[in-house]
C-alpha cells in the first residue's frame, strides 16, 4: 500500500486544484475541483506526471440530474478525465504518454478506488477503437450480479498506457 501512504502525503501538501469553469457557477466548479483534487486516483496521476498544466470543468443541471465533467492535461500530454452522469454513473480515465511500469499497482489502485470488487482473474472483454489504431482495452468486471462496475486496462501494443474505472447503478 505504498501508493496510499504516498497519496496521503501528497494530499497533505498539495495546493487546491485550479480549474477553469466551462459551464456552471464558479463556486460549484471550485468545490467540485477541490473534491476531485483530493482523490487517490488524482494523487497517483500527479505523482506520475507532475502538476496539471490545465484543468477544465463543466457542471450542468441540478440535484439528481447534475452532470459533472473534469479534464486535466499534463505537460507531457497525459490526461485525467472524470465524467459523472445522472442518475449514478461515473467514468474516470487516465491516458499516459509513456507506459505505466507496474500493472499490479494500477489494478490495486482501481480496486481500491471503488466500492466493488473487480475480478482480475477472469478472462477480460477485449475492445478496440478504430480512432486509436494499435490500442486494445481489456475490461474486467465485478463478479457481483447486477453490479456494473469495471476496471479497464488500455494497451498500445503490449504497453499499458491508460486505465479506467467505471460504474453504473
Amino acid at each position: 500500500m505504498w501508493w496510499l501512504l504516498s497519496s496521503m502525503l501528497l494530499l497533505a501538501s498539495s495546493a487546491p486544484l485550479p480549474c477553469r469553469s466551462l459551464e456552471g457557477s464558479k463556486a460549484a466548479v471550485a468545490a467540485f475541483c477541490k473534491a476531485e483534487g483530493k482523490s487517490e486516483l488524482f494523487a497517483f496521476v500527479v505523482r506520475s506526471f507532475g502538476a496539471p498544466v490545465a484543468c477544465e470543468a463543466r457542471l450542468k443541471g441540478k440535484g439528481d440530474d447534475e452532470e459533472k465533467a473534469l479534464v486535466c492535461r499534463f505537460a507531457d500530454g497525459s490526461r485525467y478525465s472524470v465524467d459523472y452522469l445522472p442518475p449514478e454513473t461515473g467514468v474516470i480515465t487516465v491516458m499516459a504518454m509513456r507506459p505505466f511500469a507496474d500493472e499490479g499497482a494500477i489494478r490495486q489502485l482501481i480496486s481500491h478506488s471503488g466500492s466493488a470488487d473487480i475480478d482480475w482473474k477472469s478472462k477480460p472483454e477485449e475492445r478496440t477503437d478504430d480512432d486509436k489504431p494499435g490500442t486494445v482495452s481489456r475490461v474486467y468486471w465485478s463478479p457481483v450480479e447486477g453490479d456494473n462496475t469495471a476496471g479497464e486496462l488500455i494497451y498500445r501494443g503490449d504497453k499499458l498506457v491508460g486505465f479506467s474505472y467505471h460504474y453504473a447503478l
